[in-house]
């Protein structure tokens, strides 16, 4: 998944996060690829001004149309459309 990071202007963190949650999406991802598809969950951080599910969250919109690019890359180059060809 790295690997389009860069054309959309993002950056990795190499260093692996301990998540909890999300047990829904890895689920699905498990049936899918037991059916010979493909699964990918991915996780975009930006600034935030207060934790996740209080009122006051808010987040940095500026990552939108990076995320945006992010999955137009990594769609075109699994329907076979080549990587920068947007």
């Amino acid at each position: 998944a790295p690997r389009y990071a860069g054309d959309a202007g993002l950056m990795v963190n190499a260093e692996p996060i301990p998540m909890l949650g999300s047990e829904d999406a890895f689920f699905f991802i498990d049936r899918v690829q037991g059916e010979g598809g493909e699964g990918i969950y991915l996780l975009f951080g930006t600034e935030i001004q207060s934790p996740h599910h209080y009122a006051s969250f808010n987040f940095n919109e500026g990552i939108l149309d990076k995320m945006v690019k992010y999955y137009t890359l990594w769609t075109l180059d699994k329907l076979g459309g080549g990587v920068g060809e947007t």
